[in-house]
């Protein structure tokens, strides 16, 4: 970890994603600037959170795990915030669930592997309902605290013509009429589950100021 690196940012105004996903960073920045907060990725600090491991079986606990890690590397400099997220395909009994990011075998990290795999799957399955799982873990000098979200969707072929990740491309929103791929950041935030676990966490931020 660079120690200039904790000095230069301000403990007020900064909070530490647990993650190196910089997707997720640019959702969580949009989100919490309004606060007057910036977002940094644990990569921003030489944090390694691979060494994180996420072995519980709910999101809540993995996003616990994460935070708790990262929270300990940085020794309390200011408050972490983790994301455990994830999606369930309700006919595929919730899978992949806590594992969205995990399960493809040999090794494959490539969403456009995975959700070809998943509408593989679901071919002969006349559920396609799945719903978007979020929950947030911020630590602060207050102590633990969660967030939720979810998100209810539908499986359907890919359509990306927007800013989305992940498996946002097969992900119809019905109240949005297209999918989270099709969506601008700005009608994703309002109704995802990242969204949703987010106005919780900006509902505490606003109360503590």
């Amino acid at each position: 970890m660079e120690e200039n690196a904790l000095e230069s940012a301000s403990a007020r105004e900064t909070i530490l994603l647990a993650s190196h996903n910089k997707a997720k960073a640019r959702e969580m920045e949009k989100l919490l600037a309004p606060l007057g907060y910036r977002v940094i990725t644990a990569d921003r600090l030489g944090l390694n959170m691979e060494e994180a491991k996420e072995t519980a079986a709910t999101f809540a606990g993995n996003s616990m795990i994460k935070a708790r890690y990262a929270y300990g590397l940085i020794r309390g400099a200011y408050p972490v915030l983790a994301d455990d997220s994830g999606i369930c395909f309700h006919g595929l009994d919730d899978f992949p669930g806590v594992n969205s990011a995990r399960w493809a075998p040999d090794g494959h990290t490539d969403y456009a592997y995975k959700t070809r795999k998943i509408l593989d799957l679901l071919k002969d399955n006349p559920d396609h309902s799945c719903a978007f799982h979020c929950v947030l873990t911020l630590i602060d000098e207050r102590g633990a605290h969660q967030f939720a979200g979810v998100c209810e969707g539908e499986a359907v072929e890919p359509r990306y013509t927007g800013e989305g990740f992940g498996y946002d491309p097969i992900f119809l929103a019905p109240t949005l009429g297209k999918t989270f791929g099709e969506a601008t950041l700005e009608e994703k935030d309002a109704i995802s589950h990242r969204g949703r676990a987010c106005q919780a966490l900006i509902n505490y931020l606003e109360s503590i100021r």
